[in-house]
């Protein structure tokens, strides 16, 4: 995966979540996006976005498509 199908793999989970009507993890979602986004990521933000994606994986709650894209992101971000 590279960052160009990362950022369109989270762009579907804003969607979906959207869509659903869960606000659960759109802010978090969408902070991400602008991390991905930017031009001059560095490697210590990926780290960082990697860990928090981690700890939001651990504690919230997801349906089995957002839990698979979100494990998805996790593998990216390692």
């Amino acid at each position: 995966m590279n960052i160009d199908s990362a950022m369109t793999l989270l762009a579907d989970i804003i969607t979906d979540s959207e869509h659903n009507n869960r606000d659960q993890g759109i802010e978090f979602y969408q902070s991400a996006m602008c991390v991905l986004i930017s031009e001059n990521v560095k490697k210590s933000e990926l780290k960082s976005l990697h860990s928090n994606f981690c700890g939001y994986l651990a504690h919230g709650e997801f349906d089995n498509a957002e839990y698979q894209k979100t494990l998805k992101l996790i593998d990216f971000l390692e």
